[in-house]
């Protein structure tokens, strides 16, 4: 798909086309990710069965130690 676009030419001139597509692509692209982190949310607080609050909190835990082990480790 294609979308068009009015950009003032100061803008084009100051950045340049490639850098305002680089960084509206970008944009895009987070967004795109911010919709699937929205609908796993969801799924996540719909699914009662498991405790996600303890999980991610175990799995923070986890990666902190791992973490502390490998640089602050005195072997």
């Amino acid at each position: 798909m294609e979308i068009r676009l009015n950009v003032k030419d100061n803008l084009l001139s100051d950045f340049g086309i490639i850098h305002i597509q680089e960084f509206l692509q970008r944009q895009l692209q987070i967004y795109e990710l911010q919709l699937s982190a929205n609908k796993i949310s969801k799924y996540l607080k719909k699914s009662k069965e498991v405790d996600w609050e303890m999980e991610f909190d175990e799995a923070k835990q986890k990666a902190w130690d791992e973490y502390q082990q490998k640089f602050f480790s005195k072997e």
